[in-house]
């Protein structure tokens, strides 16, 4: 896989909050970046480089939202699991029942 389509694949991946296809694409992308490695020096490849540097800010930027949209959810998951909305006060009501 080319890193151009590494790079398509996890910014989709992101986007669409696919986190197995996001962890797939990463590596592929680190992978293709590993080749380009043994590329010979070339316009090309200084084109193709910088490329790959505006996206990967363009992922990070991407990831830190992601990341930030997970820990909202997660929040919200837990406070639905421990009954409290963050809306209205508990809704139990204590009963003395001495007698």
């Amino acid at each position: 896989m080319t890193i151009e389509e590494a790079e398509r694949n996890a910014l989709n991946a992101a986007s669409n909050t696919d986190l197995t296809a996001l962890q797939a694409a990463l590596q592929a992308r680190g992978e293709a970046i590993s080749e380009l490695g043994r590329t010979p020096p070339s316009e090309e490849l200084a084109n193709r480089l910088i490329r790959a540097i505006a996206v990967g800010n363009a992922l990070d930027q991407k990831l830190s939202t992601l990341k930030v949209r997970l820990r909202t959810n997660a929040a919200r998951i837990a406070a639905i699991q421990i009954g409290w909305t963050g809306n209205e006060a508990s809704s139990r009501t204590c009963i003395d029942c001495h007698g």
